[in-house]
């Protein structure tokens, strides 16, 4: 389909002529004597490029963008015809989404060029607006994975957070309230970023759910994880994660790794990491996964977290400061445990601390 151009100029003979070398190469084209007779045309035309002159009566050229910017709301690009080289101008032309100017006249060849550059912009916009709308949508519908950020169980409550570093990102926690009062869940980091990643972690979703109809063991579930995953996602593609099982009567944690962070268990006056590490997930297929079990009858809560928390940085010396921020929120004193959450989440994201990589944390604090 032949682009389509507006040609807006008040001297009828310089329309004519342009729009007859235009045509010749191969453009539809529309003229129009000046901006007011442009912003009718334009409600009716769907435009690629406007190729605009400066000076004209009723409504020049700076006139026209401005009010061309407000109404139609659209980032058409736009090729000023001026010979006036005042810099303030052209930043304000720049300003108002014109990509370049051309004289009156201008030779030929150099005109078409600066069309040609100007249409191949024009694809750009479209194509990051295209993407920008599916980003959005995969937005929403990752939202769709995650479960709500706060339950309550018997002798424990779960709060989750999750911050991508992009608009949708490759990490992902689930839980789910078994029958007998236990809760199992995981937090998994999908190499990469964007859509490709978020992919993936409805993958993992679907396979985790899938598999608690045959087990509830952590490292029998990642097994299962580990053979389906295998040789369904590209092979410089892994993902880590731990999954766990909180057990409220007997007050144990049985849990599994695949190369994933080692979770905290905070104490009243320490922080103990559990220990038990495994393959990621994908590149080695038959692995089996062993189950761990820890007790957590003295500890008040169990930290899940992503890499990306470790990697928060201070952004002025780029020192790594996720762990200590993480735990002095989630270690305050004579605090609730929504309040010592929300304490976390704010030391993670206030000013002057900058998050690097996608990060989640899902902790479960002990009654």
């Amino acid at each position: 389909m032949a682009k389509r151009i507006m040609l807006i100029d008040d001297e009828e003979s310089v329309r004519n002529i342009m729009e007859k070398i235009l045509v010749r190469s191969g453009y539809t084209v529309f003229t129009a004597q000046n901006g007011v007779d442009a912003l009718k045309k334009l409600k009716d035309h769907e435009i690629d490029l406007i190729m605009l002159d400066m000076n004209m009566p009723q409504m020049n050229g700076i006139e026209f963008l401005k009010f061309y910017r407000m109404e139609f709301r659209r980032e058409i690009p736009v090729l000023m015809v001026t010979g006036n080289t005042d810099q303030e101008l052209r930043l304000q032309c720049y300003n108002l989404g014109v990509y370049d100017f051309i004289g009156k006249p201008e030779d030929t060849e150099v005109m078409l060029k600066r069309i040609e550059n100007g249409l191949k912009i024009g694809e750009m916009i479209k194509y990051n607006r295209s993407v920008r709308s599916d980003l959005m949508t995969a937005n929403k519908l990752q939202r769709y994975l995650y479960p709500p950020q706060w339950a309550e169980m018997d002798r424990a409550e779960i709060f989750a957070w999750f911050r991508p570093v992009a608009d949708i990102g490759g990490d992902l926690y689930d839980y789910v309230m078994l029958e007998d009062g236990r809760v199992i869940f995981f937090v998994c980091d999908v190499s990469g970023h964007g859509i490709s990643a978020a992919l993936f972690t409805m993958l993992v979703k679907m396979i985790f759910r899938r598999a608690l109809g045959s087990t509830t063991s952590p490292g029998e579930i990642m097994t299962i994880l580990n053979n389906e995953i295998s040789g369904n996602i590209p092979v410089e593609s892994f993902i880590t994660m731990f999954c766990g099982c909180f057990d409220p009567v007997n007050m144990t944690v049985e849990y599994s790794n695949a190369g994933h962070p080692m979770p905290f268990l905070l104490m009243d006056d320490s922080v103990d990491e559990l220990q038990g590490n495994g393959p990621f997930l994908g590149p080695i297929k038959n692995v089996k996964f062993i189950t761990y079990m820890r007790e957590v009858e003295n500890s008040r809560a169990l930290i899940v977290f992503s890499d990306g928390v470790m990697d928060i940085t201070d952004d002025n010396d780029d020192e790594k400061i996720g762990k200590r921020l993480l735990l002095e929120g989630l270690g305050a004193k004579n605090l609730s445990f929504k309040d010592k959450f929300a304490k976390m989440k704010y030391n993670l994201t206030r000013d002057k601390v900058r998050i690097n990589d996608d990060s989640s944390v899902l902790v479960l604090f002990f009654k």
